[in-house]
C-alpha cells in the first residue's frame, strides 16, 4: 500500500507572456479539476486503507494481552505487542521503587529519605559500603572520626599600656590589669577551669634578656572557665609588660 505520490503543478499562466498563457490556463485547469481532485481521492483512499490495516488488518489478536506495550512493528506496516516489564512502568504512578534500573542524569526536586541513607552510627562508625551519606551525616562522621584538637583558645597580642591583639581564637578581650597583669577572656567558655595555660613572650626594651612567663600568684590568679590570667616578670624579677606575647590554652 503505497502513498499516493504528490503531483507538480504546471507552470501558471501570464498574461504578461501571450506565447505560454493559453497553453499553461488549459493546463491549470486540467489541474484543478483533474490532477489535484484525483491526487485528494487517492490520498483519501490511502488514509482509508492505512486505518482499516492498523485496526483490522495488522492489530494482533488482544485476548490475554492486558497490560501489554504497542509498539510500531520493524516492518513499519504495523504494530507489535510486547508484554510490559514487571511493575509498573516510569511515569505512570506518582511514587514508585525502581530496582536494578539505570537513570541517566536524573534530577532529584525533593528530599531524600529512606534506608539508604546512612545514620548517624553508620556515619561515625565508617564502614558501611552501601550507604548515601547527608551534609549533615559527613560532619558528623569528621567529627566522630577526627580527633578533637586540644588547642581550645589562643591568642597573640602586643601587652603595652593599650592591647593589640593581632590573631586570636575563641578569645573575645583581653584586658591589662597592671604593668605585667593580663586577663584573658574567652569567647567561649572551657567545659571547666581544668585546662593548661602555656606561651611565651619578649620585651624589645629588655636588653634582649629573657621574660618569664606564667600565672599569677594564687592570690591573682582568678582562673575560671571563662577566663585566665598571666603575668610577665624579667630576669631580675620585676614585673614587665611584653611587646609581643602568645598565650595557648589547652584541655
Amino acid at each position: 500500500m503505497a502513498k499516493p505520490p504528490k503531483p507538480t503543478p504546471p507552470d501558471r499562466a501570464l498574461r504578461s507572456d501571450p506565447a505560454t498563457f493559453s497553453a499553461n490556463a488549459e493546463a491549470w485547469i486540467n489541474y484543478q479539476w483533474g490532477t489535484f481532485p484525483d491526487y485528494i481521492d487517492a490520498t483519501a483512499t490511502f488514509v482509508d486503507n492505512a486505518a482499516n490495516a492498523l485496526i483490522v488488518g495488522n492489530l494482533p489478536d488482544l485476548t490475554g494481552k492486558g497490560g501489554n506495550i504497542v509498539r510500531v512493528a520493524p516492518s513499519e506496516d504495523g504494530v507489535d505487542l510486547l508484554a510490559a516489564p514487571a511493575g509498573d512502568l516510569v511515569g505512570t504512578v506518582a511514587s514508585q521503587t525502581l530496582t536494578n534500573k539505570t537513570l541517566t542524569s536524573p534530577v532529584i526536586n525533593t528530599s531524600v529519605t529512606g534506608s539508604a541513607i546512612a545514620s548517624q552510627t553508620e556515619a561515625e562508625d565508617g564502614t558501611a559500603a552501601n550507604k548515601l551519606m547527608t551534609p549533615q551525616r559527613t560532619a558528623q562522621a569528621i567529627e566522630a572520626l577526627v580527633p578533637e584538637s586540644p588547642v581550645k583558645a589562643w591568642v597573640n597580642f602586643s601587652g603595652n599600656e593599650t592591647i593589640s591583639i593581632s590573631a586570636s581564637m575563641n578569645v573575645s578581650s583581653i584586658t591589662r590589669l597592671s604593668k605585667g597583669l593580663y586577663e584573658i577572656n574567652f569567647a567561649t567558655p572551657m567545659v571547666d577551669a581544668n585546662y593548661v595555660v602555656s606561651g611565651c613572650a619578649s620585651n624589645l626594651g629588655y636588653n634582649n634578656g629573657p621574660v618569664g612567663f606564667g600565672e599569677p600568684s594564687a592570690a591573682n590568679a582568678n582562673r575560671t572557665n571563662s577566663q585566665a590570667r598571666i603575668a610577665l616578670s624579667g630576669f631580675s624579677g620585676g614585673i614587665i609588660d611584653g611587646d609581643f606575647i602568645n598565650v595557648v590554652i589547652m584541655r
